[in-house]
């Protein structure tokens, strides 16, 4: 009996030292990808001449503030973002297509303001469309807007994903036609094709 009781914690032990090690290693090879796909879209903004688009890292104090308004879970990989650069300046031009990354004062200001909005109930007569791996709404306050085209459309990253979704998926909310659409899969996989794609002049 005390051989099967201490073959039982052995295999125990086993399966969470390598759930351990797995959680471990995730963040780790996330981190790596993270930081070559920043050095790419850095490399390619200074072959473009685009100079200094980005705000400085995000403070603790700055941190704080954007935790203290979304209080749930902010993916680790647009956090690593943040401490790299603290979104665009006013006067720079866009990144990508028309859009621009917001600071983290402004994610908390748009987040709060479509919150508040939300509860008022002023999107209840908004006409809409979802792809199946987002939820069907209009505004979800499970919905982290990262980028602008300073027109009322928003990428964002969304943290209550629809049935077919994935949570950390980034999705693109059109405020005229109504459309929300998929992006990727993980604000990971969106960063590294922002880089791979970006164009560089000749």
């Amino acid at each position: 009996m005390e051989n099967i009781e201490g073959y039982i914690v052995k295999i125990i032990g086993i399966i969470i030292i390598g759930t351990l090690y797995k959680l471990l290693d995730t963040p780790k090879k996330s981190s790596t990808q993270f930081k070559v796909a920043f050095e790419i879209l850095k490399t390619k903004i200074i072959r473009n001449n685009i100079l200094s688009p980005f705000n400085p890292p995000i403070s603790k104090s700055q941190y704080l503030e954007l935790k203290s308004s979304i209080d749930f879970k902010i993916p680790d990989e647009f956090i690593w973002l943040l401490k790299e650069v603290n979104g665009q300046r006013s006067i720079s031009t866009p990144l990508f297509n028309s859009y621009y990354f917001l600071s983290s004062v402004q994610i908390s200001e748009t987040w709060t303001n479509l919150y508040n909005l939300l509860n008022k109930g002023a999107f209840r007569e908004k006409v809409f469309s979802s792809d199946a791996s987002i939820i069907n709404s209009w505004w979800n306050s499970y919905w982290i807007p990262f980028a602008t085209n300073k027109h009322g459309d928003y990428l964002c990253i969304d943290m209550g994903p629809g049935i077919q979704g994935n949570e950390g998926q980034v999705i693109e909310v059109v405020h005229e036609s109504g459309e929300r659409t998929l992006h990727s899969k993980s604000f990971i996989e969106w960063f590294e094709c922002l880089g791979n794609e970006m164009e560089v002049k000749k």
